[in-house]
């Protein structure tokens, strides 16, 4: 009983620090909106995605190791990532500018915290094994450390090279030349609940940021920041109910649990890695383009802030037609045209920045009624023989 009441005190306290390490992603995805829509502009756009796709692999593979920080020495070096995860934060608005070195030197220890946790669970391993793995998972950090040295155009360069190593990393662990003896992966509902729980907080944080960036207070607002604050909170609960709504979570479980295991790491890679990849920036893009309409609500947006706005949301639908098809899920085809479509109405941001949000609104709930009726159709008829 005493053994069983240590590790349940154990988990909990895992379970305590991994919640607080992806607040604090959470935290960087917001400050990567905020960047965006302080300064808009082509490069802003590129460098977001370039930074959250670089880090999104770096929370993907904690996700991937919840087992390793039951340990007491597991524990101590996630305390050490959730630190440098912190000061990644902090130094995003200037991650690519004053703050480089800074940025590099905590995404460094980051990923080095990684290798870390993961080397734990390597007990059944040979030394070469390791090596190719800590080989591989190091290539990212020395190309983001060489990009803020270098600086300018440069940096550019080795930070979308530390990118695609990523890419190239994940590809090659489901290779039997990379693959260890003992490839760690966490239990399927740990990975998939901690997916699902960071999303929820993407959101929600982006509405907590769509409130406070109004700066105002109650006596102060009119019937136009009303409305839009209204419309913009049905589509975030839209955007919310499109992936918990009809329970893509609990089949994204199922699926993992019934897989192989080489089977079992493909998937979640196509889906928690590439869509929600794509989820994840197009809710960072739309925030951003929610910024405009807000303070502006009956303007014509800009092309830049009505182009964020339509192309995170379509962004947003694209992903989950993807992470939906990668599981066989129904509707994954709707979904991504629908969310083609929805990226196309960035033309509507010309008439003002209320029609925009209120046609991606319209456009979002059509896509799900679409479903019900669908469903609602395919359903037996009582008494029917």
């Amino acid at each position: 009983m005493a053994g069983e009441h240590d590790g349940a005190a154990h988990d909990a306290q895992s379970h305590a620090l991994e919640y607080v390490f992806d607040i604090l992603f959470v935290f960087t995805i917001t400050q990567l909106a905020k960047s965006l829509a302080d300064a808009p502009s082509w490069a802003g756009f590129g460098r977001t995605v370039l930074l959250v796709v670089l880090l999104w692999w770096t929370f993907g593979s904690y996700a991937s190791l919840s087992r390793a920080a039951a340990s007491g020495r597991g524990r101590a070096v996630l305390a050490v990532a959730i630190l440098a995860n912190f000061v990644v934060a902090l130094s995003i608005p200037a991650a690519t500018g004053d703050s480089r070195l800074v940025f590099a030197l905590a995404f460094t220890l980051l990923v080095g915290s990684h290798v870390a946790l993961y080397v734990f669970e390597l007990d059944r391993a040979t030394r070469s094994e390791v090596a190719r793995v800590v080989g591989l998972r190091c290539v990212s950090p020395a190309l983001v450390l060489a990009g803020a040295v270098v600086g300018g155009s440069g940096l550019v360069v080795l930070w979308v090279g530390a990118v695609l190593a990523e890419l190239v990393r994940a590809w090659l662990a489901e290779h039997p030349w990379v693959a260890t003896t003992a490839t760690p992966s966490g239990p399927p509902d740990r990975f998939v609940q901690r997916h699902g729980v960071l999303l929820i907080l993407v959101i929600g944080e982006a509405v907590l940021t769509i409130g406070i960036g109004l700066g105002v207070v109650l006596r102060d607002l009119d019937a136009e920041q009303v409305v839009v604050l209204l419309t913009a909170l049905a589509l975030a609960a839209t955007l919310y109910w499109a992936y918990f709504g009809e329970g893509a979570d609990d089949t994204a479980y199922r699926r993992l649990t019934a897989a192989e295991p080489h089977h079992r790491e493909t998937l979640s890679l196509l889906a928690f890695g590439y869509a929600f990849a794509l989820m994840l920036v197009g809710v960072d893009v739309a925030v951003a383009g929610l910024h405009d309409v807000l303070d502006h609500p009956t303007d014509p947006a800009s092309a830049s802030f009505g182009g964020y706005l339509a192309g995170g949301v379509g962004a947003y639908w694209i992903g989950i037609g993807f992470f939906r098809l990668v599981f066989g899920m129904p509707f994954a085809a709707l979904r991504i045209v629908g969310g083609v479509v929805l990226a196309a109405l960035a033309f509507l941001g010309e008439v003002s920045g209320l029609v925009e949000l209120v046609g991606l609104l319209a456009g979002s709930v059509t896509i799900l009624l679409i479903e019900e009726i669908r469903i609602h159709r395919a359903r037996p008829t009582p008494g029917a023989t």
